[in-house]
C-alpha cells in the first residue's frame, strides 16, 4: 500500500509551507511542508524552496515512510488509516512510531484504540503545540472514518 492524495492534502492543510529554511519550536530546521533537515540529508544546503519542489520533497518523504510502514504492518489497514499513519510518522519519525506501541496495536487489529492515541503526539516537552494538535485531530478523524 502507498500513501494517497489524502495524506498529501492532510499534510498541506495542517503544516505551514516554509519557503525558506526555518528553525521551529523544537529547535530543529525545516523547509517546505515541515521537511526536517538532517546533517546527512540531501537538502542540508537548501535555504529556499519553491512550492513545486516542496511537494516533490514531501512525496519523496511519504514514499519512504510508506515503504517502512508497509513492511512492518502484519495486518491490513484501509487507505484512510494508512494515510493517517503516514502523516503521523511524518511528524514523529518511524522509531518513535514503533516505540509508541501503535504498531503493536495495529498488528493486533485494535483499531479503535489506535484512533484514540493520535492526540498524545501533539506535545513537545509536555506542552501542547497548536500545529501538532491540529494535525493529530485531522489524522485521528481520517483514521476513524472507516471505523463507523
Amino acid at each position: 500500500m502507498r500513501y494517497s492524495k489524502k495524506a498529501i492534502e492532510l499534510i498541506k492543510k495542517t503544516r505551514k509551507m516554509l519557503y525558506k529554511r526555518e528553525t521551529l519550536w523544537n529547535e530543529r530546521q525545516y523547509i517546505g511542508y515541515s521537511h526536517l533537515i538532517c546533517a546527512i540529508d540531501s537538502t542540508r544546503e537548501l535555504t529556499n524552496i519553491s512550492k513545486k519542489d516542496a511537494i516533490k520533497l514531501l512525496e519523496k518523504d511519504l514514499y519512504r515512510i510508506s515503504l517502512k510502514l508497509e513492511a512492518h504492518l502484519e495486518k491490513d489497514v484501509n487507505q484512510n488509516q494508512f494515510d493517517a499513519l503516514v502523516s503521523l510518522i511524518y511528524d514523529i519519525g518511524f522509531r518513535s512510531f514503533v516505540s509508541s506501541g501503535i504498531l503493536d496495536l495495529l498488528n493486533k487489529q485494535q483499531y479503535a484504540t489506535v484512533g484514540l492515541l493520535f492526540p498524545r503526539y501533539a506535545r513537545y516537552k509536555k506542552k501542547v503545540v497548536y500545529r501538532l494538535a491540529k494535525a493529530r485531530k485531522e489524522e485521528s478523524k481520517l483514521f476513524k472514518e472507516s471505523l463507523k
